[in-house]
């Protein structure tokens, strides 16, 4: 890095990146910056700092400015080296200068031409270099041609994804949302998910209200991997507080919302059922999509159901006093689609389709599946449904109750459906099955009238 005994620069991470940018946008190179008698220093740790190498680095400087997002921690430490400092006083500015005329902003992150902007104020004019020139050069770049917006997308949960059932709450009821996929209920009026906490913390926003609060009771969402992570903490304080309140351990079986990756540690549905009750829930259930594997491997208290009566089974626990709770137990369907690539998860011989032919447009799937792969698709009649993938809902059978599912043959893997689906133009039935659901239509969907 270069010496020079006018001004010396500091940032960090993130503010070099920009620094480093506005720099080559203003064309200032090692030569240009040792003309104006520009230092670069760089932390790496801005709490606490390492004053000594700052301010041997910055010997006679006669101004520090220091370039940081957010509040002045780097600016304030600095300022508090100096202040003992022998000799004359170095200038330190940053988030202003000396007459506190602002200079960067606390809230929001840079952007290059924000710290370039700056940088040159600190310059008085007459220098060796034309920097107000050169930064006029940069803004009247900046300002050419038209932003045109990104087209906006709201997530939502994955086809097949298991919280698309787990995250319903009854009539009369509302949730509570947390860290994890299913923070995406928030979004979804319909589920009644209009709250969240911290990771951990999910659950205690009532803990702390429900004194106050005439609702007698709520559901409280919370991911398997948050609750081995933390989650168990505010389950324990609820019952320590008589708080009314149902959990419901969503347990998918992978950290899905940063990959899938396994959670850390040893977390079971029959494990977790089974501390649940130890640390004092006395109602607990199990809902599953399969709920004959639960046969026998769960302690008698806890009963087992299928997700489709998940209703019921939150309508009568929101009845009982204290902390109650449910475990939904249903693999991350995009999970699924991993470990059957690998041979490592069942692959069911049936497959679920919307036929065009014979859709009435009615929306009912939408509302049964609030699946993402189902799409309306317009036809020269009225517009009907389809899905825009033939695995609909990622093989999970999430949309069992409105469509048919046809055999198909034993053994046929997901690859052969999807080479199968990307040849309805050429009218080709299902293997294995007499149902030809693109049959008496035209190559892009539509039905042929006439």
């Amino acid at each position: 890095m270069l010496q020079a005994d006018w001004l010396i620069r500091r940032l960090v991470p993130k503010a070099h990146q920009d620094l480093m940018q506005a720099l080559s946008d203003l064309g200032i190179g090692e030569d240009e910056a040792e003309a104006l008698g520009l230092s670069i220093y760089k932390v790496a740790m801005s709490w606490p700092l390492a004053s000594a190498p700052l301010l041997a680095f910055a010997g006679d400087a006669d101004e520090i400015f220091v370039v940081e997002e957010k509040t002045g921690v780097v600016e304030n430490q600095i300022k508090a080296a100096l202040f003992n400092r022998p000799n004359r006083r170095t200038r330190v500015t940053g988030k202003s200068d000396a007459g506190e005329t602002p200079l960067l902003p606390v809230v929001s992150e840079f952007t290059p031409l924000m710290v370039a902007k700056a940088l040159v104020g600190r310059f008085d004019e007459g220098g060796p270099i034309d920097l107000l020139a050169r930064l006029r050069i940069l803004e009247a770049s900046a300002g050419r041609g038209n932003v045109v917006p990104f087209p906006a997308r709201k997530p939502f949960f994955c086809s097949g994804c298991p919280d698309n059932s787990s995250t319903r709450t009854p009539e009369g009821s509302i949730s509570g949302g947390g860290i994890g996929c299913h923070v995406m209920a928030l979004s979804q009026p319909k589920l009644k998910t209009a709250t969240f906490s911290q990771m951990g913390g999910e659950g205690l926003q009532w803990v702390g209200a429900a004194p106050f609060s005439t609702t007698e009771h709520i559901f409280q969402n919370l991911g398997d991997g948050t609750y081995q992570h933390s989650g168990l903490l505010a389950i324990r304080a609820a019952i320590a507080a008589g708080t009314n309140i149902t959990f419901k351990i969503l347990y998918n079986d992978a950290v899905a919302m940063t990959g899938g990756q396994p959670a850390e540690g040893a977390i079971a549905p029959e494990r977790i059922v089974s501390q649940l009750l130890a640390e004092g829930v006395e109602q607990v259930r199990l809902v599953s999509d399969n709920p004959q594997r639960w046969a026998g491997k769960l302690p008698q208290s806890v009963s087992v159901h299928h997700r489709d009566t998940l209703d019921a089974v939150q309508r009568n626990l929101r009845t009982v006093k204290g902390a109650s709770a449910i475990v939904y137990e249903q693999t991350c369907a995009a999970e699924k689609r991993r470990r059957r690539k690998r041979g490592a998860f069942p692959d069911p011989d049936r497959r679920l389709f919307i036929n065009p032919r014979v859709c009435e447009g009615c929306g009912d799937c939408t509302v049964q599946s609030n699946c993402i792969a189902v799409e309306p698709l317009p036809t020269a009649l009225p517009t009907v449904t389809t899905h825009s993938r033939v695995l609909l809902a990622a093989n999970t059978g999430a949309s069992i109750r409105f469509a048919v599912a046809q055999p198909i043959a034993a053994g046929m893997r997901s690859s052969t459906i999807r080479r199968s689906y990307s040849a309805r133009s050429a009218g080709h039935a299902i293997p294995g099955s007499q149902f030809n659901p693109w049959a008496g239509t035209s190559s892009d969907g539509d039905r042929k009238v006439g």
